[in-house]
């Protein structure tokens, strides 16, 4: 979130940390490097997260490898909001890079560190990964997905019986 010091009228960028790791994980170092404020809130309940979300300009997840499926990038993006994060399998499987946000090298603080600042200093360009990552996110709503999974079992079974016949 940018904002501007009323006392000496800088502008700087506060960044708030949520779950257990905030401090340890390459996102803080990296905003750090940039000359950001950071707020470290601990882990929070599960129903303020559309709080946290609304009030991001920019969601980060500089995940390592544990991720096996990009749920929090699709709770971000279906705020509108412009996903940077570490590019490993379980994130490219729900979004691309410059479409609706941007992928980093795990652990690399500086690919991070500057993105996070590009896309910081661009509106623009975050209104255009938000919207396109909000389009994307309508892709997984359960109603969407269930129906492709009950039609991949039709077809899968319409298979069966015409091999059986």
């Amino acid at each position: 979130e940018r904002r501007t010091d009323p006392v000496n009228n800088h502008t700087y960028t506060r960044a708030a940390f949520e779950g257990d790791r905030g401090a340890g994980s390459p996102a803080p170092s990296a905003l750090l490097s940039v000359g950001t404020r950071a707020e470290f809130g601990g882990r929070g309940a599960y129903e303020d997260l559309p709080r946290y979300y609304a009030s991001a300009d920019i969601f980060c997840s500089p995940a390592t490898g544990a991720e096996s499926f990009g749920i929090v990038l699709l709770e971000a993006m279906s705020a509108s909001k412009p996903v940077i994060a570490s590019d490993i399998e379980g994130f490219r499987g729900v979004m691309t890079h410059g479409e609706q946000g941007l992928l980093v090298p795990k652990k690399d603080s500086d690919a991070l560190a500057n993105a996070l600042g590009n896309l910081a200093s661009d509106s623009e360009q975050r209104l255009k990964l938000g919207a396109e990552g909000s389009k994307t996110a309508k892709n997984y709503r359960w109603e969407i997905v269930s129906e492709r999974v009950e039609n991949y079992y039709e077809s899968c079974l319409q298979a069966v019986n015409t091999n059986a016949c």
